[in-house]
């Protein structure tokens, strides 16, 4: 909550803030004991008029009219002191060091009731109200309302501007006049060329002697197209085909021939000997040892 004002006489007892005396050296005056370890920023003080002896008469508190101290020695800096009517608002505010001296003031409020309020932003600071008077009135009148405004009506369009005249076209310039067409040269006469000489005319050949005339062929008689043979209609089947015999089973291969035998041979009577042996269309494998002999027959 916040802290009431104190009513004092005298000095507030602190070098650094406050008045040393009243208006007069006896005289009384309430302020704000904001003083170190005791308070802290952002604390506030209160002192409340509720105006009863101008409500009483049906009146409100139209005016207020008071002396007011606000000092602080070495600082420029204080807190901040206003008067608040009923409704909140701030009808007067003042801060910082205004020096060691009483300063009056007058405030219009038309409230029922205000109140004074100071609000610590440093500590140690010591402001003092004193010889409040209240003038008790009616509010003033409120100004009247203005009257409605016109319906708006728009202004009228101008009329369509013509269309802007454009000069006049300057005609257009004539064509240069035709130059004639210089003099043709006279023409130069063809060089005459000496007469070429004739050739002589080709022999004249006997003419040939008119062929014999034939007679005219007689007419190719009328061609008749072939008629073709006419196939005999084909029977359809009555019965199926007869089956035909199994084949007859593959009779087993012959055992292969063994191979003849190998004749040895090392001389040119064991070679003809050895020959002689193979029959007619067999074969026969010869081994040749020693010197390679040449036969003959």
């Amino acid at each position: 909550p916040p802290f009431a004002f104190k009513h004092h006489t005298g000095s507030v007892n602190n070098f650094n803030s406050g008045p040393l005396t009243g208006m007069t050296e006896t005289g009384y005056y309430y302020y704000a004991d904001a003083r170190y370890r005791a308070h802290k920023v952002g604390d506030t003080f209160t002192l409340s008029y509720d105006g009863s002896v101008c409500t009483s008469a049906g009146l409100a508190v139209s005016t207020v009219n008071f002396h007011y101290h606000m000092t602080a020695l070495y600082s420029s800096q204080f807190g901040i002191l206003s008067l608040i009517d009923e409704k909140g608002d701030t009808d007067w505010s003042i801060s910082e060091n205004h020096g060691d001296v009483w300063h009056q003031v007058t405030v219009d409020v038309f409230s029922p009731s205000f109140r004074f309020h100071f609000l610590v932003t440093h500590i140690g600071r010591h402001p003092a109200i004193a010889h409040v008077t209240v003038s008790c009135g009616l509010a003033p009148p409120s100004p009247p309302s203005a009257p409605p405004l016109p319906p708006f009506v728009p202004p009228p369009s101008p009329p369509p501007l013509p269309p802007p005249s454009l000069p006049p076209i300057p005609p257009e310039f004539p064509p240069p006049p035709e130059l004639p067409p210089p003099p043709s040269p006279p023409p130069s006469p063809p060089p005459s060329l000496p007469p070429s000489p004739r050739p002589p005319s080709p022999p004249s050949l006997p003419s040939p002697s008119p062929l014999p005339s034939q007679p005219p062929s007689p007419p190719a008689p009328p061609l008749t197209p072939p008629v073709p043979p006419k196939r005999p209609p084909v029977p359809p089947p009555t019965q199926p085909p007869p089956s035909l015999p199994p084949a007859p089973p593959t009779p087993p291969l012959s055992p292969p021939m063994p191979p003849p035998p190998i004749q040895d041979v090392r001389s040119v009577e064991s070679l003809r000997a050895a020959l002689a042996a193979i029959p007619d269309g067999g074969l026969g494998w010869l081994q040749l040892h020693g010197p390679h002999y040449a036969l003959n027959g």
